[in-house]
């Protein structure tokens, strides 16, 4: 009970407080200061989401056992192979303006996370809000 109460009175506010200061920050006037409030805003969130999340230990067992976190590597190193040659540039997000042989290279390893966390903090945020949280607008 004691754990909720902390959680509403004070995580979620502070929380919603840090990702206001985040959008209220202009990247034009100080671009560290925006990068930094933009990170520690997607860190907040993903960390809100972690300490209300209930797992079942079950589920988490059977997660483990199951090859699908192999399959999304080996599909990581195919989409590499499968656009070598392919003259498609990103139009937005981290990687616009890059081929889709390079976006294939980044995400392939941790070094994906570091990328697109530097080039466009402001997309993985709103990702982690609608798609991991399910967060509607009137939520945040």
């Amino acid at each position: 009970m004691a754990e909720v109460l902390l959680y509403n009175i004070l995580t979620i506010p502070t929380v919603n407080a840090l990702c206001m200061c985040a959008d209220a920050t202009d990247k034009d006037d100080d671009y560290w200061k925006w990068l930094l409030l933009q990170t520690l805003a997607y860190w907040a969130r993903a960390t809100q989401f972690e300490t209300n999340a209930k797992y079942n230990m079950l589920d988490l067992a059977s997660a483990i056992k199951t090859g699908t976190a192999a399959f999304g590597t080996i599909e990581s190193y195919a989409d590499v192979l499968g656009c070598i040659g392919d003259d498609y540039y990103g139009k937005s997000g981290a990687y616009e303006g890059y081929s889709k042989f390079f976006k294939s290279i980044m995400k392939t390893g941790p070094q994906k996370n570091i990328w697109e966390q530097l080039n466009d903090p402001v997309a993985k945020r709103r990702y982690q809000e609608s798609q991991i949280m399910r967060m509607d607008k009137e939520d945040k």
